[in-house]
């Protein structure tokens, strides 16, 4: 599964955010979301988080929104009412999905999915770590650049990519990464990271600045 809808739950950790932005930015995946994702997403970080400025969270998802136009869904709310899940409220992550002919949802909660119910509408929902991997099977050396281009924000140096490819084939990495990426020196609280620490990617013609 190349394009899928994120849901709120996995752009709320600030650096698994920053990592499917990367993707998408590079076009290994293609991300989409919509404005009430976004909205449920830094609501929670804004309540989890009271000692972030606000201002660092507008920022983010005013990046999100300016840099990344054509990721964002809209039109599909007619299509919320006629939908059944467990959750009433993830409606509208299922009606983007169908609506922006995306046939994934990425999300953590995949009980509030049920496969059966997203079959009717030919959508999958995947956990954040088979996405990831579904996307080194497909194109190991792009994943593999966008790690190396993130890697000093979440605390690691930055190593020649050479070096970087044969590690990972000769420790298997590709296999274990996403669960060993958690563990990479990054904001363990799942929220934003400081603005010291690096901020939300976004992409423009000079290419990758926080917001």
């Amino acid at each position: 599964m190349r394009a899928a809808v994120f849901d709120a739950c996995v752009l709320y950790p600030a650096p698994l955010r920053d990592f499917l932005l990367r993707l998408t930015k590079s076009g290994v995946v293609d991300g989409f979301w919509w404005s009430a994702i976004l909205d449920e997403c830094f609501r929670s970080v804004a309540s989890n988080r009271p000692d972030l400025p606000a201002g660092v969270l507008e920022a983010s998802r005013a990046a999100m929104e300016t840099y990344f136009p054509s990721r964002l869904i809209s039109g599909h709310e007619p299509l919320i009412e006629g939908m059944w899940l467990p959750d009433p409220n993830d409606r509208h992550v299922l009606a983007a999905a169908i609506h922006g002919e995306v046939s994934g949802i990425v999300t953590f909660n995949l009980k509030d999915f049920p496969a059966n119910e997203l079959a009717r509408y030919n959508v999958v929902a995947m956990h954040p770590d088979e996405f990831v991997l579904a996307a080194i099977r497909r194109d190991a050396e792009g994943v593999i650049e966008v790690v190396e281009e993130q890697r000093p924000r979440c605390g690691g140096r930055r190593r020649r990519r050479s070096s970087c490819s044969t590690g990972w084939r000769s420790r298997g990495c590709a296999r274990r990464w996403p669960r060993s990426a958690r563990s990479s020196g990054e904001d363990r609280r799942g929220a934003e990271p400081s603005p010291r620490r690096g901020r939300l990617i976004v992409a423009h013609k000079g290419g990758a600045e926080g917001a």
